[in-house]
């Protein structure tokens, strides 16, 4: 249903289109999958039932922390790349499609 929506809206008329707008779904669907994969790991973190957690020792907290900083840092790199990918492919096609209807 999604990806049906995504062709209906930008209407490809022609293989590089259709081939543009697989571009820009795959890395969407991508986007998404990061983003849930990004949630369910900093919530399995934050839920983790470990008994250092409990203790006085500090350095345990320090590593958990910059170990989240880490994590977070890396998901935001995975968005980055899919978003970019997605943004480019979306201004190639209109930019075609553009051009297809000035020579019209």
């Amino acid at each position: 249903e999604f990806s049906n929506e995504i062709y209906d809206y930008f209407s490809p008329d022609n293989i590089y289109e259709k081939q543009l707008v697989e571009i820009m779904l795959s890395n969407l669907l991508a986007y998404r999958r990061i983003c849930l994969k990004e949630t369910e790991s900093f919530n399995k973190a934050l839920t983790k039932d470990d008994s250092d957690w409990l203790s006085l020792d500090t350095s345990y907290e320090i590593k958990f922390q910059k170990d989240m900083m880490d994590e977070s840092l890396k998901f935001q790199r995975y968005k980055t790349s899919a978003f970019s990918l997605m943004t480019k492919a979306q201004h190639e096609l209109e930019r075609h499609q553009r051009e297809q209807k000035e020579d019209s």
